[in-house]
C-alpha cells in the first residue's frame, strides 16, 4: 500500500482522518516502512525525531 501525503489512508475498510496524519507529519514524523509487512498493509508507519515508530491503524478488536 503506498502512503501520499495529504491522501486519506485506508486501513481495514476505515480511512485514517487526513488531519491525524498531517499532525504526526508537522510534530516532525516521518513515513517509514514497518518491520513488519502487517502493517504496511494496515496501516500508516511513521518514525519520530528521536528514531521510534509509531503506527496509526483503524482496526478493530472485533
Amino acid at each position: 500500500m503506498a502512503h501520499r501525503a495529504g491522501v486519506d489512508t485506508e486501513t481495514l475498510g476505515v480511512r485514517l482522518h487526513t488531519d491525524l496524519v498531517a499532525r504526526v507529519e508537522a510534530a516532525g514524523g516521518v513515513r517509514a516502512a514497518a518491520r513488519n509487512p502487517y502493517w504496511d498493509e494496515h496501516g500508516v508507519t511513521f518514525q519520530d525525531p528521536d528514531g521510534y515508530l509509531l503506527v496509526l491503524s483503524t482496526r478493530s478488536w472485533e
